[in-house]
């Protein structure tokens, strides 16, 4: 936190940054005579990251965990599972159940981008 403190206090923050970018674009219409810049913004969508790890020693499963981020930068788990393993049937029930959690219909994943997980967004019944 302290780092970010840094750097907020050089650089400024995100909305200062945000907010000073339609001016920016306006300066480089300004100065390159001829350009044409398109600023463009979509509406914030929900953003999740998912993973799975092995646990060891007396219990050989697997953990799948769902996490977000709120505002403060506070992570928040949001579901996890222990499962056999990690495989597409793993990924696929977790994510079935991960719908009663999170009903929204486009959600930002960040993964490893495992071939399980991969299929199991894919995969019809999957998440």
């Amino acid at each position: 936190m302290a780092k970010q403190k840094v750097v907020t206090q050089i650089y400024g923050d995100w909305e200062e940054s945000y907010n000073d970018l339609p001016r920016w674009v306006l300066g480089v219409q300004i100065t390159m005579l001829g350009s044409v810049a398109v600023l463009k913004t979509s509406p914030v969508r929900p953003l999740i990251s998912m993973d799975g790890t092995h646990l060891y020693g007396k219990y050989d499963n697997t953990l799948l965990v769902v996490i977000a981020q709120d505002v403060n930068s506070n992570i928040i788990p949001i579901a996890f599972a222990l499962v056999e393993r990690k495989n597409v049937e793993s990924w696929s029930f977790f994510l079935s159940h991960l719908r009663h959690v999170t009903p929204q219909l486009s959600i930002l994943v960040i993964s490893d981008r495992y071939n399980g997980i991969k299929a199991a967004l894919k995969a019809p019944d999957g998440g």
